[in-house]
């Protein structure tokens, strides 16, 4: 289980995930509370090569009603998760390269 919190400007989105299907091959994050009404994002791990792995990621959400659905809705769409997950893309690629001898 992990318990963080995504700040978005003065509102803090606190966010608990659980862990499911933990292997070499991937693993699924599971809100058990959060902002989201439903929220599962499914990264899956493939191996091109002895030396790169293509990371694929799915995630399935609903949004809850009233002022957090409004956020959720904002934050969580289409444009701002493609956004989002290219930069996450870019930081990872950088962060691995750096362990390059």
């Amino acid at each position: 289980v992990s318990k963080f919190t995504l700040w978005v400007g003065p509102l803090p989105l606190r966010w608990t995930a659980l862990h499911r299907n933990v292997s070499l091959h991937g693993f699924t994050d599971i809100q058990i509370a959060g902002p989201a009404k439903k929220w599962e994002h499914t990264h899956t791990f493939i191996s091109l090569s002895q030396k790169i792995t293509e990371i694929r990621e799915q995630i399935e959400y609903e949004h809850k009603s009233g002022f957090w659905g409004i956020v959720t809705r904002l934050l969580f769409s289409k444009p701002n998760l493609t956004l989002m997950f290219t930069y996450r893309k870019l930081a990872t690629r950088w962060y691995l390269r750096s362990f390059k001898t």
